[in-house]
């Protein structure tokens, strides 16, 4: 270390032109914000640092061959330049106040992120701010009952509380004493390091620019899987998330002008009268529903349209996301994931049905109106923009019900202005968390209770049994909705195809539930992407199309994945226009199997079932 000195010390005395010491003196400043503001620099680098901590944790523990140490240093670094930045402004505007807004700031990205990743091992990301800008008033009381109200809520609020306590007495202890430099030595050795992370982290925070260079969604999540340095801490993730977001309205503008401007020459081969009836659920599990061998009978009336010859279930259906908005896109227009189609470039299937001349009805128990709000990012600021409304609907609901009963009641009681060709489209609530909410707790629907389950794990508690029989009752109840919704069009000319958005996890084969992972396995790619799918046909349909139900009964053991549903309906109803595709029709004769994109990048594979319920 005395080497060093007098190695400057000569250059200082020396050097005509001084650059030494200015090089020396510039280390020293560089030191400065930290030796100012030492506390609060080593909070935020401890709390916002705290996910590229965890990361290399479970590197070490488990090594990824998709991350490297680079990327992990990368990440660190990152941090590192974000903590200098704050604790730079925080010393140079010197405030009281300020600081307090810094800490604030601090402690809001660390809790979100402390929230995200013991309560779901998830990170912020668009779609994590899609979905809570899609949630309204009633389903913020579910999450807070479900989520923070909770063992691990109450963990969380008091690792935020130490941190608080932690400022204080950090804060208090440094600056007891009058602020002093420390001596030069160490403080250009301290400058030097700083000068060195920094110039890392600048180089790391180069995945910005090309972020930024990135045109679509898909450019934008392949950007971040490839690149160099993914940086994981919440401020980076903020940053990337408004910016995909962003990509997100672009999409939304394509998928408008896309339907304004469709083929419209498209003829209707049915002359009879006939109503196609499209059912959406929510979060349906299909390992919980009797007619694919649940144990318990969840689903007796489905399972005697069933034997009366009805019913057809479908057993290999998969749908490619596990979250309503993209499942939902890409369920409703015209597109293939696994074909490398977007969503917005594809017409929407009731702009199509509409323009063949039938009447559309869109009965959606999960409206919600919010123009000015950030959902309108997500799915129903497509569903209910002016533009797709004028070219899709013949008739919308107005109001939710907390019953999906009373959506079909609404239609039902609606006057809706029925015609000879009619398109109609229920989404329903289903089994969407939390599920006892979903039915009315009556002797017919509160069947099943914890005794009711016969699943064994050393996981399952009481509460847990009691959670997963109120889905199976609320499973019950869907099986209630949809026996109604066939009785609407019993004596008339229909088909009614029912589908699920996702599955659900129910502590099925691990102490889990709903959707969340910390890596997509066999198992939970099954649990939450295989769905539920049935089709029904009228007698009268029966009679007037058998070559249909002939087809439809034949392929029921197909692989079929939902973002192709289009081209199923097309064929139920008739239509002739140039988006059908035969060879991705289900029940076509000209069907051709083809590799099940899903999440964007499985290639989806059958998974014994027993298998993992031994596991």
């Amino acid at each position: 270390m005395l080497c060093y000195s007098l190695t400057l010390q000569y250059f200082c005395s020396n050097y005509p032109f001084d650059m030494a010491r200015h090089f020396y003196n510039i280390l020293n400043r560089l030191a400065t914000p930290l030796l100012h503001e030492l506390p609060f620099f080593i909070i935020f680098f401890v709390l916002i640092g705290m996910r590229p901590f965890y990361n290399i944790y479970t590197y070490c523990v488990e090594p990824d061959l998709d991350t490297t140490p680079l990327d992990l240093a990368g990440r660190v670094a990152i941090v590192f330049t974000l903590g200098y930045v704050f604790t730079l402004l925080v010393d140079w505007i010197g405030k009281r106040w300020f600081k307090i807004l810094a800490y604030a700031v601090v402690l809001a990205f660390f809790t979100v992120d402390l929230f995200l990743l013991r309560s779901f091992g998830m990170m912020l990301r668009p779609d994590v701010l899609m979905l809570l800008s899609e949630t309204n008033g009633g389903e913020a009381s579910e999450f807070v009952r479900l989520f923070l109200l909770t063992r691990g809520g109450l963990v969380n609020f008091s690792i935020v509380a130490l941190a608080i306590v932690a400022i204080v007495l950090a804060e208090r202890a440094y600056h007891r004493k009058k602020r002093a430099s420390l001596p030069s030595r160490q403080g250009w050795l301290t400058g030097l390091l700083t000068g060195l992370l920094l110039l890392f982290g600048l180089f790391s925070c180069t995945t910005f620019v090309r972020l930024l260079r990135c045109d679509d969604v898909e450019q934008y999540f392949g950007q971040q899987d490839e690149d160099l340095v993914r940086p994981t801490d919440p401020m980076s993730s903020l940053v990337q998330s408004i910016y995909g977001i962003r990509l997100m309205r672009n999409e939304m503008a394509t998928a408008i002008a896309t339907n304004q401007h469709i083929d419209r020459s498209i003829g209707v081969a049915d002359t009879d009268s006939l109503n196609v009836v499209l059912v959406i659920g929510e979060s349906h599990s299909k390992w919980h529903s009797s007619i694919y061998g649940y144990p318990l009978p969840t689903n007796p009336l489905l399972e005697a349209e069933r034997d009366s010859g009805n019913l057809f279930v479908f057993d290999d259906a998969v749908t490619p996301f596990c979250i309503t908005s993209p499942s939902m896109k890409n369920m409703l227009c015209c597109n293939s994931v696994s074909h490398g189609e977007p969503w917005w470039s594809s017409p929407y299937i009731p702009t199509l049905f509409k323009a063949a001349g039938y009447n559309v009805f869109f009965w959606d128990n999960q409206r919600r109106v919010s123009p000015n709000a950030l959902f309108t990012f997500a799915l129903n600021s497509f569903l209910y923009n002016d533009t797709i409304t004028r070219l899709s609907y013949t008739a919308t609901n107005e109001r939710s019900h907390p019953y999906d009963y009373t959506i079909v009641y609404d239609f039902a009681n609606s006057h809706a202005k029925m015609s000879k060709h009619n398109f109609i489209v229920f989404h329903l609530l289903g089994q969407h968390f939390i599920a006892g909410d979903r039915y009315p707790h009556t002797p017919q629907f509160d069947r099943f209770n914890a005794d009711s389950i016969t699943l064994n794990a050393p996981y399952l508690t009481r509460e847990k049994k009691e959670y997963i029989a109120q889905y199976d009752n609320a499973t019950l109840y869907n099986d209630y909705v949809l026996k109604r919704i066939f009785d609407l069009f019993r004596q008339q000319n229909a088909v009614v195809v029912y589908l699920s958005d996702h599955g659900e996890e129910n502590y099925d084969y691990r102490d889990s539930m709903a959707r969340y992972y910390t890596e997509m396995d066999d198992p939970w790619l099954k649990y939450v992407h295989e769905v539920p799918f049935v089709v029904w046909c009228s007698e009268r349909f029966k009679a007037t199309h058998p070559d249909v139900v002939r087809q439809i009964a034949m392929a029921t053991h197909r692989p079929f994945t939902t973002d192709n549903l289009c081209h199923l309906l097309f064929h139920l109803g008739g239509l002739q226009t140039k988006y059908y595709k035969p060879e991705r029709d289900i029940i076509s004769e000209q069907f051709k199997p083809y590799r099940r994109i899903v999440e964007g990048k499985n290639d989806y594979l059958r998974v014994d079932f027993d298998s993992i319920r031994k596991r």
